[in-house]
């Protein structure tokens, strides 16, 4: 599916619910569906894709969740954009609950109570100084000169 169309079906898809604060944009090929609700305006999801296989929702906080489809079917590819939007708008209408996962307790945020798999990450970055902090900290004061 070629940006603009996905630009268009986007635009179909706003979400239909006056207090979320929509806009749409086409970017450099990329269309942004950024979302604000205005009972939490502190919280924002942005659904972004170009609609030939990359497919992405970010929170504020620095949290997102990127899906890569080789070649996706039109269908498939705007299954994935409404089901980012629905996790979206239930992330600005609910919030989400930060877990930290695996060995290194990195934050991660569970963004569907239903879908406890839905789990959308730090930017690498983030988690990578999240990660070096961690060790900083728990080494800080052990070594002796």
């Amino acid at each position: 599916m070629k940006s603009l169309e996905m630009y268009r079906r986007i635009q179909d898809l706003i979400p239909s619910d006056p207090k979320v604060i929509s806009s749409v944009e086409l970017i450099d090929g990329e269309v942004w569906l950024e979302m604000r609700d205005e009972e939490h305006p502190e919280r924002l999801a942005t659904v972004q894709s170009a609609g030939d296989g990359w497919f992405s929702l970010a929170t504020d906080g620095g949290f997102s969740r990127i899906t890569v489809s080789t070649d996706p079917e039109d269908e498939e590819a705007i299954e994935l954009v409404q089901n980012y939007i629905r996790l979206g708008v239930g992330y600005l209408k609910n919030g989400a609950e930060v877990r930290l996962v695996g060995p290194l307790k990195i934050p991660m945020l569970a963004i569907d109570p239903e879908h406890p798999d839905q789990l959308a990450r730090m930017v690498t970055s983030e988690e990578l100084k999240f990660v070096l902090n961690r060790f900083k900290n728990r080494f800080k004061g052990s070594t002796s000169s």
